[in-house]
């Protein structure tokens, strides 16, 4: 029984699966956990369950004796004054459930784990997820140590957002698995996505959307950075759902704590110019919008700030203002500004709750730019028609005729060039993957293996002089004419051959001797022969019986966590079109809350 709790010690480690939180307090987890553990394992179930429970059983134990130590360190060291924290908990309306608000007072002493299960009592839930200024509250810290401290240090009540899940029949039947589901996919997602990337992105791949090149990640970031694109993306899936914003909050949320894990593991200067973390920013912002809670303003300002600065980066203020010209001559806008407006009817929203100066400037503009971005429907209908054979969407349709700025034949011809350019993108991947990569990690240059072969070189020496020299074309150049001016002797090579020898093997031997020295080169190659058999036999009979299980349930649990990926993400990490999604939006939620906040400010 010891051998098998520290087995599966040793697996929940490996995967970084803690017992103490859900899903994993709940037996249809442990049970489902049992199974695949005794298949890996080659133990029994029963066995592999008592082990888990005996487990599960000492995490609690002590995660309480930590909560005793915590409760009574902040006791001594705090009045109950001081320690008193009041929070105001809004649970947003979504179907089936009615838009509700509570107050309860806690200690900041106590641990996350512990003011959730209050909140549960309180709402009546099985599970709450609690999102706080922007971020998840975590079950073992207390809640001074997250940073939310007493209502005298803070100067007020602490505003939460809730996200419970009932019981049965608490809400309706759909409503409830989409709850569930959500909260379930967050952990999963990251567990499939640690999986995929441990040794490199698996089929996922991330690429430059105006070359359609790989992207080189530091290694160390890899997880996090994917991780975060991952649930960014299914967050703006949510997002587009009707009543999805609370759900989709607990994604992008998530999303933003990966992208920062990235930027602490080396990806600070790739996330300066990536525009996933500002788009990220704006629709944490549109979800508090989405949800009408003005409480979130501070954490909405900072993100408005990382967001602007963004475009700042990517976007010319010139063109801004020519764009504006246009938009008052009435002429149809390209895509490209859609960053921007968002976050002129963000920050006019933000300013208009705040009643600052400026927020009827800021809320005009995104109106003239939203009008500017309109097209016209019977020319969308008629690039779909004429697409049909290559699949267009409307949403394609609508992303080519605003970046024909509504011209309809060139947006024909953007739709058609852009299927092409897939294509040549696709294809270009095709082939960084084909040839792997350098030594110090970066993927080999296409177009130093196709200068080389221009040159009269061998594609495959190429590109393994390309790997060594790390993408230096001069170095790998001289690489291939040293190993060419050390061609062995054909008659000796044949001799080696002729003795049993493998043709690569006695190739590289009498290259190393000098090229035709038969005598040196059987030595080396005997002194090879006896190293290998005595280290094979060693470890034959170890590895024979184990070989195949092991290689087969790695290649399952490689497919079940790529399966999780592709079906919550719809393929988004692997979609050509993800940029149409965005460049084709309706945009009606956005002009009817640039219109309300108008209103309101024209009223006052």
């Amino acid at each position: 029984m010891a051998n098998v709790v520290e087995a599966v010690k040793a697996e929940l480690k490996r995967e970084k699966i803690k017992l103490w939180v859900q899903p994993y307090l709940q037996d249809e987890a442990l049970d489902d956990l049992s199974h695949r553990y005794a298949s890996r394992l080659g133990a029994e179930i029963a066995a592999v369950r008592a082990a888990l429970l005996e487990l599960k059983q000492q995490a609690l134990a002590e995660l309480a004796r930590r909560k005793e130590g915590a409760a009574a360190q902040t006791s001594s060291s705090q009045t109950p004054d001081d320690d008193k924290l009041t929070l105001l908990g809004k649970v947003p309306g979504k179907p089936g459930i009615q838009q509700q608000d509570i107050k309860m007072e806690v200690s900041s002493g106590q641990s996350g784990l512990s003011v959730k299960a209050l909140l549960r009592d309180c709402l009546g839930a099985s599970k709450v997820k609690v999102i706080v200024e922007g971020k998840v509250l975590q079950d073992e810290p207390t809640l001074a140590a997250q940073g939310w401290n007493g209502d005298s240090q803070r100067g007020g009540p602490l505003r939460v957002i809730l996200l419970p899940v009932f019981p049965e029949k608490a809400v309706d039947q759909k409503s409830q698995e989409g709850l569930e589901r959500a909260e379930a996919d967050v952990t999963q997602l990251r567990h499939a996505a640690e999986r995929l990337t441990a040794t490199g992105f698996g089929d996922f791949e991330l690429s430059d959307q105006r070359t359609g090149r790989l992207v080189q990640i530091p290694p160390s970031a890899r997880q996090p950075l994917v991780t975060a694109i991952a649930l960014h993306a299914r967050g703006r899936e949510l997002l587009r759902e009707e009543g999805g914003a609370a759900r989709a909050l607990e994604f992008l949320v998530e999303a933003s704590f990966c992208f920062e894990a990235a930027r602490e593991q080396g990806a600070a200067e790739l996330l300066k110019s990536l525009s996933n973390l500002g788009e990220l920013q704006l629709d944490i912002c549109w979800s508090y919008a989405l949800l009408g809670d003005s409480n979130y303003l501070p954490d909405a300002e900072a993100r408005l700030e990382i967001a602007e600065a963004m475009i700042r980066r990517q976007v010319d203020s010139n063109f801004l203002t020519l764009a504006e010209v246009r938009a008052e001559q009435g002429r149809t806008l390209p895509p490209d500004v859609l960053p921007a407006v968002r976050l002129w009817l963000l920050r006019g929203i933000a300013k208009a709750c705040r009643g600052y100066a400026g927020a009827a400037e800021d809320l005009e503009r995104a109106a003239l730019f939203l009008q500017a971005l309109q097209v016209d429907e019977s020319v969308v209908d008629m690039l779909v028609n004429l697409g049909v054979r290559q699949g267009v969407t409307r949403v394609q349709a609508v992303a080519a005729l605003r970046r024909a700025e509504g011209n309809g034949d060139n947006a024909a011809t953007c739709l058609l060039a852009a299927a092409e350019h897939y294509r040549a993108a696709h294809k270009e991947r095709q082939a960084q993957h084909k040839f792997g990569c350098t030594e110090n990690g970066s993927f080999v240059d296409l177009r130093a293996v196709r200068q080389l072969v221009a040159m009269g070189m061998d594609e495959s020496s190429s590109v393994q002089a390309l790997k060594q020299a790390n993408n230096d074309v001069s170095a790998a150049l001289e690489r291939m004419r040293k190993r060419a001016r050390l061609a062995v002797d054909e008659l000796a090579l044949a001799t080696l051959v002729s003795m049993g020898y493998d043709t690569k093997a006695a190739e590289a031997a009498l290259q190393a001797v000098g090229g035709a020295d038969v005598d040196a080169a059987c030595l080396k190659l005997s002194h090879q022969e006896d190293l290998q058999d005595s280290s094979s036999c060693q470890a034959a009979e170890d590895t024979k019986d184990c070989a195949d299980n092991g290689a087969s349930e790695e290649a399952a649990a490689d497919d079940e966590a790529r399966e999780l990926v592709e079906r919550e993400l719809g393929r988004c990490l692997k979609r050509g079109d993800i940029e149409d999604e965005i460049a084709g939006a309706e945009l009606v939620e956005e002009q009817l809350l640039v219109q309300r906040y108008l209103s309101i400010l024209k009223a006052i």
